[in-house]
């Protein structure tokens, strides 16, 4: 029973009452709880982001011998700005690229419901990044194939976004040297262009002159032809590819689904 203080009533109290009252006691808690939940998982994912973009920046540094002239270069540098990577981390990043040594792996897989994975890596230690990635994918359904079995289902492509429908974009894209244009997602007004991976900055360059807007520029792998899995192969894969993308050293995760 609660007595009121106002009148000294007895009221009939419940469960749901008194749970009620502790849910309404706590709920700016609860509330604060929640942001902090989602703001640590915020700040990991952009943290994973960054680590990404400038392994990808440390590598294009060493490939094109230091030449910030590059393309590779001045593209991978594009998408750091443009994914807002502090200026401190990049110049740490561009000072270590000179001294250290990174090396890329690439592991191939059969996942659930046999679905291939083709798992684009960069370390500065084999060893580790070979237990750890093995690790994720024997414990999550998935079997490690043997190196290159899997290659050839996977095609290298040159990959961008621009600023226009796929109509509009289609015939400068072709002119440029693109091989195909997709519509992104129903209701933006942008498209995906797609290129022969030698061709990428040459494409990205003419578009750009012909007066388009041109972001996510990079080299990707196409699966050759796909795979259904059921629902629960799937969600299965899905949970796989988000543990290995939470994984400092990998890159690109590529499925055939």
């Amino acid at each position: 029973m609660l007595r009121s203080r106002s009148f000294g009533l007895s009221l009939p109290t419940t469960r749901r009452q008194v749970l009620s009252d502790c849910f309404r006691r706590h709920a700016g808690h609860n509330k604060w709880s929640k942001i902090k939940r989602d703001k640590a998982m915020t700040d990991f994912k952009r943290g994973t982001i960054f680590s990404k973009l400038t392994k990808q920046l440390s590598l294009a540094m060493k490939d094109s011998n230091n030449n910030k002239d590059d393309d590779r270069f001045k593209n991978a540098m594009q998408r750091c700005r443009e994914a807002q990577v502090p200026k401190a981390l990049i110049d740490r990043t561009l000072s270590k690229a000179t001294t250290g040594r990174t090396d890329p792996v690439i592991y191939e897989a059969r996942g659930p419901g046999g679905a291939l994975l083709y798992v684009d890596c960069l370390t500065d230690s084999k060893g580790r990044t070979n237990i750890e990635i093995k690790k994720i994918l024997t414990k999550n359904g998935a079997q490690i194939a043997t190196p290159n079995s899997l290659a050839f289902m996977f095609e290298k492509r040159g990959f961008m976004i621009v600023d226009q429908s796929a109509d509009n974009a289609l015939e400068a894209a072709i002119n440029a040297g693109a091989d195909d244009v997709e519509e992104c997602d129903e209701g933006e007004e942008s498209a995906m262009v797609i290129c022969q991976p030698e061709e990428l900055y040459r494409v990205k360059s003419a578009l750009e002159a012909s007066g388009m807007s041109v972001t996510d520029c990079r080299l990707t792998y196409q699966p050759t032809s796909l795979t259904e899995l059921d629902a629960e192969d799937q969600l299965q894969l899905n949970d796989l590819v988000e543990l290995l993308e939470e994984h400092d050293d990998v890159l690109e995760v590529y499925t055939n689904t």
